[in-house]
């Protein structure tokens, strides 16, 4: 719910076209529907605490809701189809549940009801008990054929098929469709095959998807040690000259130095005195020093 409101409130912040705007929150409508029904049904779970029969009732205040939101998504198909939010919220894996758990709580709820048919037949047959059920019966159907529309039309990963099990959940389903509603049994097998024929596909596919990845990251590090040799060896030529020419200025500066100290003794002058005679300055020459 807070990433649905921090989308409507994003987009409504930006400047769109007028016409899309509207057609996103429409679909954001939607949306928030579907997780209004999650809701409901997370309480109910939570805040009932009666015996199984009573907590799994199932009512027409129930499923009308649900039958309404599967008719906007096919009537608006074309606007949830390219609409991001409405796979990133998992809204399909939802209708699967909705479909799984009132099939599980109508189907309970006739086992029950056949059970107090054979001991009250003549009370049951004075009620409205069989139009309840009928009627139970008939919106569970129209929801189910709803749903089975929405899959058929929308895309979804293999990857969310194998790990929602959406074949193994309808499988559950159609095993009672097969004697109950033989259209709707029609549609799951179909599409349960076309599922399997798809991951299948997938499959096979997926090794190939992995090797030409692993080639391309090989030639993307092939790519960028290549590019590191070739700045490595430029940093050599433009760098490796001047650092000769650096040890080359230093040993310069160094023979300079001592040549310096080789002048500068040259040129010494020294003076001493013999027999306390002082002896006049001269230049000190080492090389022509005075005989003793």
């Amino acid at each position: 719910m807070n990433k649905i409101s921090e989308s409507m409130l994003s987009r409504a912040s930006m400047k769109v076209d007028p016409m899309e705007s509207c057609l996103n929150n429409i679909g954001l409508y939607i949306i928030h529907k579907i997780r209004e029904e999650d809701l409901k049904n997370d309480k109910f779970t939570l805040e009932l605490k009666e015996a199984d029969e009573q907590r799994l009732e199932l009512k027409e205040d129930e499923i009308k809701p649900k039958i309404a939101i599967s008719e906007m998504i096919l009537n608006n198909k074309d606007i949830l189809m390219i609409l991001d939010d409405f796979y990133e919220e998992d809204c399909q894996f939802s209708l699967l549940c909705w479909a799984c758990d009132i099939h599980k709580r109508l189907r309970h709820q006739n086992e029950s009801s056949k059970s107090c048919l054979s001991l009250n037949y003549y009370e049951n047959l004075n009620n409205d008990f069989f139009n309840k059920k009928n009627s139970l019966i008939k919106n569970a159907e129209i929801l189910l054929f709803n749903i089975l529309n929405i899959f058929e039309l929308f895309p979804i990963k293999p990857d969310d098929l194998k790990s929602l099990n959406f074949i193994e959940k309808l499988k559950e389903i159609k095993k009672d469709m097969k004697n109950q509603n033989i259209i709707i049994y029609k549609k799951i097998k179909n599409l349960i095959n076309f599922w399997k024929s798809m991951i299948q596909l997938f499959d096979k596919q997926k090794p190939k998807k992995i090797s030409d990845q692993n080639i391309l990251n090989q030639n993307k590090k092939r790519l960028r040690e290549d590019e590191e040799i070739t700045l490595d060896e430029k940093n050599k030529k433009l760098y490796g000259a001047k650092e000769d020419n650096e040890y080359s200025s230093s040993n310069l500066s160094l023979y300079e130095t001592d040549s310096c100290e080789q002048n500068e003794t040259k040129k010494k002058s020294v003076s001493w005195k013999s027999d306390d005679v002082l002896v006049d300055k001269i230049e000190y020459n080492p090389t022509n020093a005075p005989n003793e």
